[in-house]
């Protein structure tokens, strides 16, 4: 049964995340309007969600990868994943930007030794991005993922050595 609904702040939500490393009751919605960023909820009570931070750069933030203190905002039509300090959720913190050599940021994870960020477009042909991030102000790209020309990588998921990467067409392919 539905239990509340929010729409104080935005009326709409592409995506939904959460820090998976966590038990912090946060969730951050990203994709609520063409120019309005991520939005940053305390969901302690989930029947009173209560907005607790917005990180607004001025252009759409399609989806996000949380872990820890960074948010690794993707930046769909700006090409680059913004690397923002969410330490104070009410107060986020842009710290650098990850130049992303396809079209289309689409979304991001990060290895669990925070080292490499896999970065997936959303559009056909176009290769996915594997990319050294130890230093965030400097980001060497290491790697490319394509299965296939007409495919896009579409959301990369990681657990230890294994990176789980869906596929419009080509279904889920798993890389060591």
């Amino acid at each position: 049964s539905l239990v509340t609904s929010y729409n104080e702040t935005f009326q709409m939500g592409h995506i939904i995340q959460r820090d998976i490393y966590s038990e912090a009751p946060y969730v951050y919605v990203h994709g609520a309007d063409s120019d309005d960023g991520t939005h940053i909820m305390d969901v302690s009570d989930p029947a009173n969600p209560v907005e607790v931070g917005v990180y607004a750069p001025g252009y759409y933030i399609h989806d996000g990868h949380v872990k820890g203190d960074f948010l690794y905002a993707a930046a769909f039509y700006e090409d680059k994943i913004d690397v923002v300090d969410i330490s104070d959720k009410t107060n986020p913190t842009f710290v650098a930007a990850i130049p992303d050599p396809g079209n289309n940021t689409h979304s991001s994870w990060l290895t669990e030794d925070d080292k490499y960020l896999f970065v997936a477009d959303e559009q056909d042909g176009v290769a996915s991005s594997i990319i050294n991030v130890e230093d965030v102000t400097d980001p060497t790209p290491v790697a490319r993922i394509l299965a296939h020309e007409s495919s896009l990588l579409h959301n990369p998921y990681i657990r230890g050595d294994w990176a789980f990467c869906s596929h419009n067409t080509e279904g889920l392919r798993i890389y060591d």
